[in-house]
């Protein structure tokens, strides 16, 4: 009994050492971001090869093609994840993400616009599509969804960051803002 005992304490400390985690499962590994891409990639193509309808294996195997930078790869789990799940926000904002890296603008702006048809308020969906009307050059479309973004999430940094490096302000300055704060300080004024 002691052996076992020090051999799990002995492979925790390497594990800790090492950087690497131990899980207790694949499902573990596949849904943790401490895990290497390595690792969930091979997890969650086991939970895959035992359940081909597992959306969340798909999306987060895409997540490690897409930290191994194989964006080919994470395309096509992003993909089969959306077709098991129209709804999937997320995996249409991440695919959003790498046809951006890759400046596929145009399939990144339908994509980002998907995931908002069903998420509206996607903070992270908005800043991608901008990021998309911003490698297309159209700046003022990039401005709107940088300032819907905030709206969505008023402490986004990449948000405000990207507004101030195009010499925008934060608010729309050609019509009243529309944000809960702007409509209680307006209610105040009366």
């Amino acid at each position: 009994m002691k052996r076992i005992l020090l051999g799990l304490l002995t492979a925790g400390l390497l594990a800790a050492s090492t950087g690497s985690a131990v899980f207790g499962s694949d499902r573990d590994v596949c849904d943790s971001d401490k895990s290497t891409p390595e690792q969930t990639i091979r997890a969650c193509t086991r939970i895959i090869g035992r359940n081909s309808n597992d959306a969340v294996a798909y999306y987060n195997r895409g997540i490690g093609y897409k930290n191994r930078n194989d964006y080919t790869s994470a395309i096509a789990d992003y993909s089969t994840a959306i077709e098991i799940n129209p709804n999937y926000a997320l995996a249409y904002n991440n695919r959003c993400a790498i046809y951006n890296k890759t400046e596929k603008y145009d399939l990144a702006i339908r994509d980002c616009t998907k995931a908002l048809k069903i998420r509206s308020n996607y903070a992270n969906a908005y800043a991608g599509r901008a990021v998309a009307y911003e490698g297309k050059g159209d700046v003022q479309s990039a401005i709107e969804d940088y300032r819907s973004s905030l709206v969505a999430d008023p402490n986004y940094q990449l948000a405000r960051d990207a507004l101030e490096r195009l010499g925008a302000s934060q608010e729309d300055d050609t019509a009243p803002s529309s944000s809960p704060a702007a409509a209680a300080a307006g209610a105040r004024a009366k």
